[in-house]
């Protein structure tokens, strides 16, 4: 009956407050939509952080002011040759894109586990500098040990509370 599906900008309301619970919802309608075979559009995109977040969700599509403001039909040409997409697959920029890279690593139950030193989460920490954090010593333990939802689950926690509490 229908193959493509748009979650209204109201989904992130309460992204301030709550990030974990806003990234694990629209993370588990991006997978319900991507196992059912619809395209997915997440409305409401304001921010490139935003943008991260779906992006490493598994969304294919956005809309939002971060993209561009409404626009008369004749400016679209020339707003589509100015406009730069710089999303790029393994990389994570934003704590909201690692929450979500996280979220969906959990949900794959490890499958095809980066090493540490090729991890994109790695690679955020040490652009943050947060090498000496109680972040980064449990994101160590993920690589190191065996698979562990509670650590990932403890890392998402502590990274919310970097976006909450910053």
């Amino acid at each position: 009956p229908f193959q493509i599906v748009k979650f209204d900008r109201g989904l992130w309301a309460p992204l301030t407050d709550h990030p974990l619970s806003t990234l694990k919802l629209l993370g588990s309608l991006i997978e319900i939509g991507n196992d059912l075979g619809w395209k997915i559009i997440i409305e409401g995109i304001e921010t490139f952080e935003m943008a991260e977040a779906v992006f490493q969700l598994g969304a294919e599509f956005g809309q939002g002011y971060y993209f561009a403001k409404p626009m008369p039909i004749d400016q679209v040409l020339s707003w589509k040759e100015q406009f730069t997409y710089t999303l790029t697959r393994g990389i994570v920029q934003t704590q909201l894109g690692a929450i979500a890279y996280l979220i969906r690593r959990l949900r794959q139950n490890r499958k095809s586990m980066l090493s540490e030193e090729q991890c994109p989460i790695t690679h955020f920490f040490q652009e943050k500098g947060w090498e000496d954090t109680e972040g980064m010593a449990i994101h160590h333990q993920i690589h190191q040990e065996a698979y562990d939802p509670t650590l990932y689950k403890r890392l998402l926690e502590w990274l919310e509370n970097t976006i909450i509490h910053p």
